[in-house]
């Protein structure tokens, strides 16, 4: 693991809009580290209960931390772009846990990355549509100490 972004923090869903697609920069300690999979949650706070959730992860190996806009984004050096899908009951005020394992390691050699989530409900099983309110969980709290080597992008249930 690479991160910790969960022990001792409280988790939420974020209720503004728009919401449908979440990230966040991180500084890494120095190193290579190969990352095998990631843990996502998706929250709902739509008023609808979904019977699915299809997500994209997006993962960069190089994060903006001077000023960020269209001429210099966030991120950079997209290093892989992930999804799938899980049928599942995920009811309005709930999270759902969804593991992810890389087909193949992903190697972040940087000491930072950036990742972007979303996450798209299908309430028939063939239809999903992103919507404000299905989001990525939010974690609040004390932050991680600096050189921990825990990575969990989002909380587990």
């Amino acid at each position: 693991m690479v991160f910790d972004d969960i022990t001792g923090r409280s988790i939420s869903a974020d209720t503004a809009n728009p919401d449908t697609q979440m990230g966040g920069g991180f500084i890494l300690v120095p190193g290579t580290f190969q990352i095998t999979g990631f843990e996502l949650a998706a929250g709902n706070v739509t008023g609808t209960t979904f019977t699915g959730v299809r997500y994209t992860l997006s993962v960069w190996s190089t994060l903006s931390t001077g000023a960020v806009n269209a001429g210099s984004p966030a991120f950079s050096g997209l290093l892989g772009t992930f999804t799938g899908t899980d049928i599942a009951t995920l009811n309005n005020g709930t999270e759902l846990l969804l593991p992810i394992t890389l087909a193949s390691p992903l190697t972040i050699s940087s000491t930072t990355m950036g990742i972007a989530v979303s996450f798209e409900g299908t309430t028939d099983g063939v239809n999903f549509n992103s919507i404000n309110g299905l989001t990525p969980v939010l974690t609040s709290g004390s932050l991680p100490a600096v050189g921990t080597l825990e990575f969990n992008l989002l909380p587990k249930r």
